[in-house]
């Protein structure tokens, strides 16, 4: 990104196991000259963490409006991204189709540009100007991370902090290559793809990621949307958005 500037990288990690396995929030800042990371990983770890950030509690049925922004948003709702293709069945489309759910819900407009190498260490070492979709097996702090979104942020004032209205100028996505990744067919779950064992649908978790590329935070209330902190294996349900997931992303972007 050739802007002169301070920038800061927001690191999200959604979406992990969950009944059996549900992920907590670890955040760190180490400094690296003028590019300082903010990071949340969500680890896949035993038992149920409280809830990683959290927002305002909403009233018991208030199941259409609640939703947790991120500091910023972009300034341009016109995003174009490229994805890598894993050799997955099906993994591409579904990576689009996570993308246009957010399209169809708000102003923001994603669009698909192709499909490029990635390489996974240039991505995390900076923002390059091109918003990335890429499989890695992840190491370190974020081991046992389903994903890590990592969004970079013009840190206007140069507080090494993302601020309010910081707007984000680059976001990347990688998936876990240590877990077993598929495209459910039909969407219905339990799907049968030819995988054996335990594997996430590429859809259900690339939606929710997709999310923080639009500028939402997780939210720990409502299960059921998209946003929410937690997935199980082979759910498909965050696929589609719920109330309180359009309600935020039209928040930033307007219907």
């Amino acid at each position: 990104m050739s802007r002169i500037r301070w920038l800061l990288p927001f690191l999200i990690a959604p979406l992990v196991v969950s009944p059996a396995l549900m992920f907590a929030a670890e955040r760190q800042a180490p400094v690296r000259g003028h590019v300082i990371p903010y990071v949340i990983v969500h680890d896949a770890r035993g038992g149920i963490p409280g809830p990683p950030g959290g927002g305002p509690t909403p009233p018991p049925t208030d199941h259409t409006t609640h939703y947790v922004l991120l500091p910023g948003a972009r300034s341009s709702s016109a995003v174009t991204y490229v994805v890598e293709d894993p050799g997955i069945a099906g993994a591409v489309s579904a990576v689009q189709s996570s993308f246009d759910a957010w399209n169809a819900a708000s102003g923001i407009a994603f669009s698909f540009g192709g499909t490029a190498s990635v390489n996974p260490n240039v991505e995390i070492a900076g923002p390059n100007g091109t918003n990335t979709v890429s499989w890695a097996l992840l190491v370190g702090s974020w081991t046992n991370a389903l994903a890590v979104t990592i969004s970079w942020i013009d840190d206007d004032n140069g507080n090494n902090t993302w601020d309010a209205g910081e707007e984000i100028l680059e976001s990347d996505l990688l998936f876990n290559s240590k877990y077993k990744w598929a495209v459910d067919p039909d969407g219905e779950g339990p799907a049968k793809p030819a995988v054996n064992g335990k594997w996430y649908d590429i859809q259900n978790v690339g939606t929710h990621e997709a999310g923080h590329f639009v500028g939402l935070d997780d939210q720990n209330f409502w299960d059921d949307e998209t946003m929410f902190y937690a997935a199980a294996a082979k759910e498909t349900k965050k696929r589609s958005l719920e109330p309180g997931d359009i309600a935020g992303a039209q928040a930033l972007y307007g219907p």
